[in-house]
């Protein structure tokens, strides 16, 4: 394969990969606004600042976490340490490779089959700001 065609596909990959990673953010938030909504519906309270903190605080700890278990990973294959790009073997490359593309599988189908399970439908979203609705005339 010519360098040009690893360039061009590892950039498609990417790029699709970016757009579903935007697609996720929205919708993200887009689930927690509607469950701000069910818990002032059910606690009268509208608390956007705890939830979006939580968020943001579960965010930076998947972050950290994440570098944790990186690194677990790369100690695991015996990836080198301080190589250059061009110093990297190959099967070290190959390794990380075989490493990193099950356990991101495994994550996204965790992603996937969590996110199933979210109860909101177009219906029930209606009832919720129709009760909200009736509490705040009250």
């Amino acid at each position: 394969m010519s360098t040009t065609t690893k360039f061009v596909l590892i950039f498609s990959v990417n790029g699709i990969s970016q757009v579903f990673f935007i697609a996720y953010i929205i919708l993200m938030d887009s689930m927690l606004s509607d469950s701000i909504d069910e818990h002032e519906l059910h606690s009268g309270k509208r608390e956007e600042g705890l939830f979006f903190a939580a968020r943001s605080f579960a965010t930076k700890a998947s972050y950290g976490l994440g570098s944790f278990f990186a690194g677990i990973g790369l100690d695991v294959i015996h990836f080198p340490r301080a190589a250059t790009p061009e110093n990297v073997p190959a099967d070290a490359v190959l390794n990380l490779a075989i490493f990193s593309g099950p356990v991101m599988l495994i994550l996204f189908v965790a992603t996937v089959v969590i996110s199933n399970r979210y109860p909101m439908t177009a219906d029930r979203h209606r009832e919720i700001m129709a009760g909200i609705q009736a509490q705040r005339l009250n």
